[in-house]
């Protein structure tokens, strides 16, 4: 897991979502599990390469 960069203390969220998720799928999931709106940047990595 990996923490929010600059919040002090740290914030850790953690999901579990079956290895087929599709990247937009994905993206939904994450939006609702960390309470976010669409703005805020993010990328995906998969297997070390972006």
């Amino acid at each position: 897991m990996k923490s929010l960069q600059y919040i002090r203390p740290a914030i850790w969220r953690g999901i579990i979502v079956p290895c087929s998720i599709r990247p937009g799928k994905l993206h939904v999931v994450m939006l609702l599990a960390m309470g976010w709106e669409g703005w805020h940047l993010h990328e995906f990595v998969f297997g070390g390469m972006k």
